[in-house]
């Protein structure tokens, strides 16, 4: 790597800023730009500071085309080539990876967007007070408007970096406040990433429903929504299988194709289209654990072909029922493999994953017959009716009660649970196939709807 130093004054940078010649790249920023890490007392500071010159923290940045000519020249990197020849052609000349917020703030300030504070500045020839109903940039006294402009902020521009280099470099400028668990993911580029940050800025106000400011500046919504996608491809989230998501390119293609994440009407973009729409409605102040149950519950339904007729009459009656569980502190209930007994509410503050089936069959339990009968929801036919219970039976000793698809084990009692295991047409019949014994096997369910009417190779 090769940097070279260079200062340039406050006026010119926030040109380029609001030029759009710098390119905020999200990767390599702690928040988010609707939800700046910086709150506006944050920003009338470092403007003080700017105004008061011991603003000295360089901005760091990479010089678009002379990284671009660097890794022409190398021939070792090519994502780099691609990554930075695309910001060429969209002709932006810097990328930032260090000083974001203080770039953002350099921008807000310019736009207005938040005022100064109230207090007196030395210059050249004397001092001059930014007083009430004068703190704003268009307003400010003229001597320290131009002071302001005229500053200069000190630069360290990268001309000789890959894209990989760039992450390392945010990375150890961030060492002195590290990084929490998903702002370091998302310093990973990836076209999974970037579906996280777009979902996050789309569904911000239902997000914003059951989390803080905070949460979103420290990037809690982007999890969430990587932990709804973990959670619809594994059954289960961690630590461990979100850094897989991320960081494993073959854990991340897996879950792309399986969920069909870059297709507007997958299941799963469904699902979470529907479920953002109701949290948007209100939540009633519910943790973002047990939110969460929603989306499990919805996406279970998904899985089981349970039809949510009237979406939104039915989250009211989820909802309702939730708070009221929730409200009652005397009841305990005893949990599947634990020793103890917890009221309702206390069941959600508990991490492992029994603590959240026990809650979702309990509450449904209360909910479905109402949910049923006016009509909520309906149970949608079998999806594989087409094959008989016994022709089933038949597949599942044949296959010697191993799914020819997953090779996962098939026990006897779910052979009929069309939920767990379809009856599926090797040649399906829209391309020439007939339900019959020999063209047909016992499945995993969950892979026969990724595989929908594919065909593919008996294992």
């Amino acid at each position: 790597m090769k940097a070279i130093t260079k200062t340039i004054s406050v006026k010119n940078f926030t040109d380029l800023n609001i030029d759009k010649k710098i390119f905020l790249d999200e990767s390599f920023q702690r928040g988010t730009d609707e939800k700046s890490s910086w709150e506006d007392t944050n920003k009338k500071e470092f403007i003080d500071s700017t105004l008061l010159g011991s603003a000295v923290n360089p901005i760091v940045l990479v010089d678009v085309k002379a990284a671009l000519e660097y890794n022409l020249q190398t021939k070792s990197s090519p994502d780099s080539v691609l990554y930075f020849q695309n910001l060429l052609d969209k002709e932006f000349e810097y990328l930032s990876i260090d000083g974001n917020n203080r770039s953002i703030t350099y921008k807000d300030f310019r736009n207005e967007l938040f005022k100064a504070l109230h207090k007196s500045y030395l210059y050249d020839r004397g001092s001059s007070e930014i007083k009430k109903d004068f703190d704003k940039y268009s307003t400010m006294p003229s001597v320290l408007q131009e002071k302001y402009n005229d500053t200069q902020i000190d630069l360290k521009v990268f001309t000789e970096i890959t894209s990989a280099q760039c992450r390392d470099v945010f990375r150890n400028l961030n060492k002195g406040m590290p990084l929490n668990h998903q702002q370091y993911r998302h310093s990973y580029p990836s076209d999974f990433a970037q579906y996280v940050r777009d979902n996050r800025k789309k569904y911000l106000t239902a997000l914003s429903k059951f989390l803080g400011n905070k949460d979103i500046q420290e990037l809690k919504g982007d999890e969430y929504i990587a932990k709804m996608a973990c959670y619809a491809f594994k059954g289960e989230y961690s630590k461990v299988l979100l850094d897989k998501i991320y960081f494993d390119n073959t854990t991340r293609g897996d879950l792309s194709t399986y969920l069909r994440l870059f297709k507007s009407d997958s299941n799963f973009n469904s699902v979470l289209k529907q479920v953002m729409k109701n949290f948007e409605s209100g939540t009633q102040h519910l943790q973002p654990n047990a939110v969460f149950d929603y989306f499990v519950t919805f996406w279970n339904y998904k899985l089981n072909n349970i039809k949510v007729e009237k979406p939104d009459e039915f989250y009211k009656l989820w909802l309702k029922q939730y708070v009221k569980e929730k409200a009652d502190v005397d009841t305990t209930h005893p949990i599947p493999g634990e020793n103890s007994e917890y009221v309702f509410d206390d069941t959600i503050k508990k991490i492992p994953d029994h603590f959240r089936q026990w809650r979702l069959k309990y509450l449904l339990n209360k909910i479905e017959g109402e949910a049923f009968a006016s009509g909520l929801l309906i149970q949608q036919e079998d999806p594989d009716k087409y094959f008989t219970k016994n022709q089933k039976f038949l597949f599942w000793e044949r296959q010697k009660g191993i799914c020819p698809a997953t090779q996962k084990t098939i026990p006897f009692e779910e052979v009929l649970d069309y939920t767990k295991w379809h009856g599926d047409a090797i040649i399906p019949k829209d391309k020439g196939g007939q339900h019959t014994i020999d063209n047909g096997r016992l499945i995993c369910a969950e892979y026969n709807i990724k595989k929908s009417n594919r065909i593919e190779e008996v294992i």
